[in-house]
């Protein structure tokens, strides 16, 4: 255990190096910074909810407040194991591996060592995003201070407990995914597919299935997370609520699941942090596609050649891959809820194809901006070959610029036509000019993220140039759209239905 302390002692020497300059008053520092926050919740937050108006509204509607709950929890418990594994595989790295190994540590002690910091970390973090809910819990049902311990105690103990699961995931990454080049690559792969379940998780309206009081209905499964048992268990020790689930089921459910993590973590803790480094390099040729050749012949000479290699560096990526994947599946999210939300029934013909032209264009926009931003990180070495050919540079571009349009124009066209699909008032002609009018937002797209990173270049995704070219090519993707809808739909202008948006966004 000791060994382990130490090693905690390490990592939070590490997680704080940004700041070591003022890492003897970093301490203080914090502790400001939560009075400061106590004192804005004290002096903004709860006027806000002592309102006799709100306070009335929140008392007659309990079940936004236990709506509230359960979302929080969901989401503090899904980020608590997903974020820390998220971290760990986007800095997947052999090194650290070939330095442990010379120190005489055991597997169980790197656990613990990893796992410490991280719990102080996000226990404080916990404690931090559930004081708002204190002050709504105390005006709304009047919580005791026994009811405030339980609550918050509950809450740590959730968060700790899935910081615990992450840190687990931790030890796989850096036991399994990190001994090669292949698996760092595939471990930057999985740290977007965790963004995507992050995204899918949270925001999808079929994960949470409220019933007449907003608590997760009983055929839900995410009535059965822990999370969705430590709800239940405040509902019915701290403010008195019984829901469809029991509350003895739900307190057997927590406690098993918060100490048989526990157990299990440290009795595998040996099998996952397997600190034998393995490196293998496995070399396949295989034939080229026909989508290459295809390719030369759509675009012949040297540009086509330079697109084809854009697109080989693309495919075995795992990393890239991914990308794309996530954009697909986040884009099509996106789609499916807006065509259930904005249904012919409740609004017109007009209004809704009003609505498509200003969003059919973001269903490109993020696809195209996780697939162009890459052109000066994992280019570089590349591009620094094509600066010693006669025009280089300009193929170079040209060659990225049409590999993330070939990519991105499928989808540009496909959103349109599944669009026609759940719009059976939707002519033809409306569907070509869907079409063409998405295909142009694309190149627009394609062109403007490509360029922005060519005048400013990023060479790191932590740099603050990465975090500026995002933000600005985000802003410009959102002005070209409401520009290109006037051009596109423009009988909505002369529309008697203007009068009917009018009346239900006022």
């Amino acid at each position: 255990m000791a060994k382990g302390t130490v090693i905690a002692e390490n990592e939070i020497r590490l997680m704080t190096s940004r700041f070591h300059k003022y890492r003897k008053i970093l301490l203080g520092i914090i502790i400001a910074a939560i009075v400061a926050y106590v004192a804005f919740i004290y002096y903004v937050i709860v006027p806000f909810f002592s309102d006799p108006l709100i306070l009335n509204a929140l008392r007659l509607n309990p079940e936004i407040v236990i709506f509230v709950l359960n979302f929080v929890f969901l989401y503090a418990f899904v980020v608590s194991i997903l974020v820390p594994i998220s971290g760990t595989l986007r800095e997947a790295n052999v090194t650290p591996l070939e330095v442990i190994l010379s120190a005489p540590v055991e597997p169980q002690d790197l656990f613990i060592g990893t796992f410490i910091p991280r719990a102080v970390f996000y226990a404080i973090g916990a404690f931090i995003i559930m004081l708002p809910i204190d002050v709504l819990l105390i005006l709304t049902y009047g919580m005791n201070l026994l009811g405030f311990v339980i609550f918050n105690l509950v809450a740590i103990v959730l968060i700790v407990s899935g910081v615990w699961l992450s840190t687990l995931g931790i030890g796989l990454v850096m036991s399994r995914l990190a001994r090669t080049s292949r698996g760092q690559d595939i471990a930057k792969a999985l740290n977007v597919i965790l963004a995507a379940i992050i995204f899918i998780v949270i925001f999808t309206s079929g994960l949470m299935s409220p019933n007449e009081n907003f608590s997760f209905n009983t055929l839900s499964w995410a009535a059965y997370l822990p999370s969705g048992f430590a709800v239940n268990i405040i509902l019915a020790v701290v403010l008195g609520i019984r829901t469809d689930i029991p509350f003895e089921a739900s307190l057997f459910g927590y406690l098993l699941f918060i100490f048989g993590a526990f157990y299990l973590g440290y009795k595998l803790s040996g099998r996952f942090f397997n600190l034998e480094p393995i490196e293998a390099t496995k070399v396949t040729i295989m034939r080229e596609s026909l989508v290459y050749d295809t390719v030369r012949k759509i675009i012949p000479g040297k540009l086509g050649e330079v697109t084809t290699l854009h697109l080989k560096d693309f495919a075995r990526r795992v990393e890239s891959v991914s990308k794309f994947l996530y954009g697909l599946v986040i884009a099509i999210i996106i789609l499916y809820a807006f065509s259930s939300t904005f249904t012919q029934g409740e609004v017109s013909s007009e209004i809704f194809q009003l609505i498509l032209g200003f969003f059919i264009p973001y269903v490109s926009m993020l696809i195209v901006m996780l697939l162009g931003t890459d052109i000066m990180i994992r280019g570089k070495d590349t591009l620094w070959i094509f600066r010693h050919i006669p025009k280089g540079v300009r193929l170079f571009v040209l060659g990225k610029y049409l590999q993330v349009f070939l990519l991105e124009l499928p989808v540009s066209m496909v959103a349109p036509l599944i669009i026609y699909v759940i719009t059976p008032s939707l002519n033809i002609t409306q569907l070509v000019t869907y079409i063409v009018y998405s295909v142009l937002l694309t190149m627009t797209y394609t062109a403007s993220v490509i360029g922005i990173f060519c005048i400013n270049p990023a060479f790191s995704e932590k740099s603050l140039k990465f975090g500026v070219n995002v933000l600005i090519f985000v802003a410009i993707s959102f002005i070209f759209p409401m520009i290109a809808s006037f051009f596109v739909l423009p009988t909505f202008l002369y529309s008697p239905d203007i009068e009917m948006l009018i009346t239900i966004y006022a």
